[in-house]
């Protein structure tokens, strides 16, 4: 049975070609935010971003959306400008073991697809430009690298 957030999430995706998801923060790790819909729409992976106000982290998904309309493809392992004021971000793949933990939305919208959907995180850089995963990264709690 499907509930209001449901409808507005598949209108979304027919009307604009993704919905975005936010999720609070709480005692388990930082909010964050995820689009559901451009694995369908576009043939690209999700996206999803922690440790950001959600105004913020929308406004990031939506502009990595228009790139996307535009033909630009974002990828495992890349750094790339086009998110951040010409700061590089870095695209790392979400394992699909971790898709129900975080993606849960994205796991029921794709429940028709066997094969599943691919999803990136979008790691954005602390005050020295060091990415999760990298030694002196300052902000471990606020965006971890999902694995």
């Amino acid at each position: 049975m499907m509930n209001e957030a449901d409808r507005k999430l598949l209108s979304d995706v027919q009307t604009h070609g993704w919905h975005c998801v936010h999720v609070r923060a709480d005692q388990e790790g930082p909010g964050y935010s995820f689009s559901v819909g451009l694995y369908r729409t576009h043939g690209h992976p999700e996206l999803l971003i922690m440790g950001l106000e959600p105004d913020i982290a929308h406004t990031i998904l939506g502009l990595a959306v228009e790139q996307i309309k535009q033909g630009h493809v974002y990828r495992d392992g890349v750094y790339d400008n086009t998110l951040l004021d010409e700061k590089d971000c870095l695209l790392r793949n979400i394992p699909a073991e971790v898709h129900r933990k975080y993606l849960g939305y994205c796991v029921w919208f794709y429940k028709d697809r066997p094969e599943g959907f691919e999803a990136l995180q979008v790691l954005w850089p602390d005050n020295q430009g060091k990415f999760p995963g990298q030694e002196g990264f300052e902000m471990d709690a606020m965006q971890p690298a999902l694995k």
